[in-house]
């Protein structure tokens, strides 16, 4: 069976479009999932796939501060880049969030009776904010997702989602950096490209069926996509109806990373921080952007043990994220 259900909810998940709202972050997410619900179960748009695509798109591009996005997966190669450049890297990484993301965390949401949501807490500092939620998922467990938002005139926008632990534009960032660095700018713009070029098999797939079924979807993890073979991102995975080829295991290690810093004095205080309270650091160069010095708690052979690593420290009041690269 298809994603058409899921896919759609968890787009408008995303969404804040000209109805957006002008109060707290966390109202504004659950407006969204009021709209979102709304049109889930509304049997009367079912019927109309291509309509329901551009809708998608076009809420989408009203709800997500792409550009903050995109500069802040960019990073250091943003400032040089002409306008026209800029312009150019927004399109292409609204595209990758797109295909790369809502369809991948689609197909495990439970929309059986509409989007179910825990709101776990929200904090906010001047025109930045993070409301943490959790998503009910088809396993009947649950879907940590949180949402880093910025405030924008009178809206709040999405910039980031956090999904268990694992940030979106921070592993953009890393895959980013390491392809310019390897290569060349133009080349990530070459392989971007060539990621985007068209509309995801899987949603194409998705709006083949009406929406009155209960989707059946391989529930798969979601750890944000990796560089593989030259990609900048891998593809969503298949619906139980695709038959997929056998893919080649790739091992993966995991890192919490706590800090990153452009001086190594302040990695050195942080490390010091960390080892007083008997956390085992791997601390260097690289990761976010080109001349840090990062501090990491790892490697992890599973990701699971990570998360937990990561919940641990930010217990204690860090603000880690989730790192991740073949091993």
């Amino acid at each position: 069976m298809a994603l058409i259900v899921p896919a759609v909810a968890l787009a408008l998940v995303l969404l804040a479009g000209p109805w957006a709202w002008a109060g707290p972050p966390s109202e504004t997410l659950r407006g969204l999932f009021a709209a979102a619900n709304r049109v889930v179960l509304d049997a009367k748009i079912a019927d109309h796939p291509t309509e329901r695509v551009q809708a998608i798109r076009k809420l989408v591009n009203d709800a997500f501060d792409f550009k903050g996005a995109a500069e802040r997966a960019l990073g250091r190669e943003w400032q040089p880049r002409t306008l026209a450049e800029q312009q150019n890297f927004v399109r292409l990484f609204a595209a990758l969030l797109e295909r790369a993301y809502v369809y991948r965390v689609a197909a495990q949401v439970n929309v059986s009776a509409g989007i179910r949501v825990r709101y776990l807490g929200e904090s906010a500092t001047g025109d930045v904010a993070t409301v943490q939620t959790a998503v009910e998922a088809k396993d009947g467990g649950e879907i940590r997702l949180d949402y880093r938002m910025i405030s924008r005139g009178k809206r709040w926008l999405i910039q980031d989602v956090v999904i268990e632990g694992v940030s979106i534009v921070a592993n953009y960032r890393a895959q980013f950096h390491r392809v310019v660095q390897g290569s060349s700018y133009s080349e990530l713009v070459s392989q971007m490209r060539a990621k985007t070029g068209g509309v995801p098999t899987v949603f194409q797939a998705a709006l083949s069926e009406p929406a009155s079924r209960s989707p059946e979807v391989e529930a798969a993890p979601a750890p944000a996509p990796g560089v593989e073979r030259g990609e900048v991102v891998a593809d969503p995975p298949p619906t139980r109806t695709e038959r997929a080829p056998p893919a080649r295991a790739t091992a993966m290690s995991y890192w919490v990373q706590v800090g990153a810093f452009k001086k190594p004095e302040g990695a050195r205080r942080l490390a010091a921080r960390l080892r007083q309270e008997n956390v085992t650091l791997s601390q260097g160069q690289g990761g976010a952007g080109a001349g840090l010095v990062h501090v990491r708690v790892g490697p992890f052979p599973d990701r699971h043990q990570a998360i937990a690593k990561l919940r641990e420290l930010q217990a204690k009041g860090y603000k880690p994220f989730i790192f991740e690269s073949q091993s």
